[in-house]
Formats: structure tokens, C-alpha cells, sequence
């Protein structure tokens, strides 16, 4: 293969993986969104192994939050292993500021995508996880706690009644909730867009009122 084909694709795979993580508003997806648009730049200068660096460590900081408490020295030490740019701290700055990553957030979001994902499967739904992780949010997040003790209550009640398919469209729309809401560059038009709208319209209730007080 030329390196002009090279080129062309990895260009190609680099755009259809932001095609993907465009569709949501939540700052991982925004991040990686960003990060592969600096893959590109390397990429078009046909320097591969940059993009190979950069690559490998942006794709790693979604795990590496969820897995290890927000613990980014692994995929500094990647980058900057080969490279001294600055380049993947200005992202990481960019996105999630200088302050504390909370892993309780990401534990909440996580619970709600797997309750979502057993509605889905039409396993037995048990919101208890959720509502753990809700109680362990820090005190900063009261506000926050409220609307998903709220959501946990309306699901909990619609699978009771056995509305499985309205409990799966809320928690949808509520799962990318907790990582929007402590992003200090929350896009909320987007995650109405995404997520708010569709529910809304759908089902014809006022939920979604109750973020007002969140709302940065």
C-alpha cells in the first residue's frame, strides 16, 4: 500500500469512528470526537506513528475514568512517551478541566446504561444499583440526585405496571444524564436534541421539567 492510500485510509476510519461517537452529546463521545479530529491532522501529513500515539491514548481515558477512579498517568505516559507537544493534555484540559473527575458519576451513568440494557433484553429489571450509586453521588450533586431519585421512582412505578418499553425510553433518555450534567461544558441543546425531545414527544410527560434546576 502507497502511502497516499495509507492516507486515504486511515482518514476514512478515523471519520466513520467520529461518525459514530458524534451522535452523542456526553463529553466522552465529545472528547474522542475531538481527539480523532487531531488523529486526522497527523494523519494528513501521512505521520502515522502520531496518530498511532494519540490514537491509543485518547480511545484508553473513557476506561481509564470508568475503571480506575479518573487515573490519567496511563495514557499520558503513552503519548508522551514519543511525544512532548502538549497535545493530549490541552484535550484532556479542554474537556474535563483541571478539577476532579468524579467516578461516581460514571458508576451512575453505568448503572443506568445496564438497567436499560436488561429492559432491553427483557431480563428482570432491578433498579437498586441505580439508586445505590445515586445515594453515593457527593454532596455538589444534590440537585442531580433529585431528578434521578425522581427517574428511578417513575421507572420503578412503569415496570410494576409493566410498561417495559415507556421504563426503557426514560432511562434512555436519563442514562447520559450524570456525565452532561458534571461536564463543565455541558452542550444541554444537544441533549435535548438527543434525548429530551424524542422522550417528550413520545410519551407526552413532564419529566424533563425537573432539570431546570441542573442546569449549569
Amino acid at each position: 500500500m502507497t502511502e497516499k492510500q495509507m492516507t486515504a485510509e486511515t482518514l476514512k476510519r478515523l471519520r466513520m469512528m467520529k461518525t459514530l461517537h458524534n451522535r452523542y452529546p456526553n463529553r466522552w463521545d465529545k472528547f474522542i470526537t475531538d481527539g480523532l479530529t487531531l488523529c486526522e491532522k497527523f494523519a494528513k501529513s501521512a505521520d502515522f506513528e502520531h496518530v498511532d500515539a494519540l490514537f491509543c491514548a485518547v480511545t484508553s481515558v473513557p476506561e481509564r475514568i470508568l475503571k480506575f477512579g479518573a487515573d490519567m498517568r496511563k495514557p499520558r505516559e503513552t503519548y508522551s512517551a514519543k511525544y512532548s507537544d502538549g497535545e493530549f493534555d490541552r484535550l484532556l484540559e479542554k474537556h474535563f478541566g483541571k478539577g476532579v473527575l468524579y467516578p461516581q458519576i460514571e458508576e451512575l451513568s453505568e448503572a443506568l446504561t445496564m438497567l436499560r440494557v436488561d429492559l432491553l433484553e427483557g431480563k428482570r429489571a432491578d433498579v437498586s444499583k441505580v439508586r445505590a450509586a445515586n445515594a453515593a453521588l457527593p454532596e455538589e450533586f444534590t440537585e442531580l440526585q433529585t431528578v434521578i431519585n425522581f427517574a428511578i421512582y417513575k421507572i420503578e412505578t412503569l415496570i410494576e405496571n409493566d410498561e417495559t418499553e415507556h421504563a426503557c425510553d426514560l432511562t434512555d433518555a436519563v442514562h447520559a444524564l450524570p456525565e452532561i450534567a458534571v461536564s463543565l461544558k455541558a452542550d444541554w441543546k444537544s441533549y435535548k436534541k438527543c434525548f429530551v425531545k424524542p422522550y417528550s414527544e413520545k410519551w407526552r410527560d413532564g419529566f424533563f421539567e425537573s432539570l431546570k434546576g441542573i442546569q449549569k
